[in-house]
């Protein structure tokens, strides 16, 4: 038996329209929360700025800029003893169709990575540990989780990399 969650999130910015994203969420259940499969895949096409590397910019130097992206991220997660899961997964980030100001900061200095775009694509390991007594309205438990993904050329990334999130939650009656 299995459950099945769907989420989808759409955003526009009323005001001009100029910013969006897509993202489809999905988390399934499967041989009594054994084995669970999660997942986003998204499309986003977002306004940004920039001021350019390190602590101490400036807003003088601020500079707009728009992207598109597109990314999926999947993880799969054993139960291997009670509450605790083993996780191993795929994330994919895709930047391209960069817009920036002709001759503008962005132009004029070092070009930061993914000055044109880029890919990243990483292996992803990982614990969780989840004893909450209901996942989408818990009252009481733990949630931690912990994911370390190890981008590499290896996996067509074009930058080479680590990320370590660790999500650690505990839930109590108020």
């Amino acid at each position: 038996m299995y459950i099945f969650f769907f989420k989808q999130k759409t955003a526009y910015e009323i005001k001009e329209c100029d910013w969006s994203s897509d993202v489809c969420s999905s988390d399934l259940f499967f041989n009594e929360e054994k084995y669970i499969l999660s997942g986003d895949i998204g499309f986003v096409s977002f306004p940004q700025v920039y001021y350019g590397i390190g602590n101490n910019t400036s807003d003088v130097n601020k500079e707009d800029f728009s992207y598109n992206a597109f990314f999926i991220k999947q993880i799969f997660s054993k139960k291997i003893r009670n509450d605790l899961f083993v996780k191993a997964g795929y994330n994919y980030y895709s930047v391209f169709n960069v817009v920036r100001k002709k001759n503008g900061l962005l132009d004029l200095i070092e070009r930061p990575a993914a000055y044109d775009g880029g890919m990243a694509s990483g292996i992803l390991l990982g614990m969780g540990y989840d004893s909450r007594n209901n996942i989408l309205n818990s009252s009481k438990g733990v949630f931690l989780d912990f994911k370390s993904i190890f981008y590499s050329k290896m996996l067509g990334s074009g930058f080479v990399f680590q990320s370590y999130i660790l999500d650690a939650r505990k839930y109590h009656k108020l």
